[in-house]
């Protein structure tokens, strides 16, 4: 009599659907340099990372565009109020945004998402929502390359392009 061969059965991890942690950073900057106003008092203005010290405005911009941001409200030096932590993007809209997009969005451009940051095209602090027609994935080159003001967006009815 044949012995009968059981088919394995395979078995996969279940997926998650959480997106994987973003780094955690700890920033300190006054409300008029993050929303790119002028400082009323130059001697409190700040823009620090903590552990390495004074970074440009717009570098924290681009880092806390697709971040976990906990509200911590000083005055002199004293904390009044501390808020929970929030996603800027949360969860549901950073996974349709890769849905969509796929890959990175910059034209000859193939970076996958874990590659990249969701992107608000019009900024939050400019009136910007955190909507889906105003994310876009980009890699983190292209991210930057946006931030410093080397690249552009556009929607179109067939979706975005980026420019130069």
């Amino acid at each position: 009599m044949p012995r009968q061969v059981t088919p394995a059965r395979l078995v996969l991890p279940a997926p998650t659907r959480r997106p994987p942690p973003r780094p955690a950073i700890t920033v300190t900057i006054d409300a008029d340099t993050l929303t790119g106003r002028f400082a009323t008092d130059l001697t409190r203005a700040r823009c620090d990372i903590e552990g390495i010290g004074p970074v440009a405005p717009e570098t924290i911009r681009r880092l806390t565009c697709d971040a976990v941001l906990t509200r911590m409200i000083l005055r002199l030096s004293q904390v009044l109020d501390l808020g929970t932590p929030t996603r800027v993007i949360p969860n549901h809209l950073r996974q349709a945004v890769i849905v969509r997009d796929q890959t990175c969005i910059a034209r000859r451009c193939d970076a996958p998402p874990a590659w990249g940051d969701i992107h608000h095209v019009t900024a939050r602090p400019n009136g910007g929502p955190t909507a889906e027609h105003n994310l876009v994935l980009l890699c983190r080159p292209h991210h930057t390359a946006t931030h410093e003001g080397h690249r552009e967006i556009t929607r179109h009815p067939d979706g975005w392009t980026t420019h130069p």
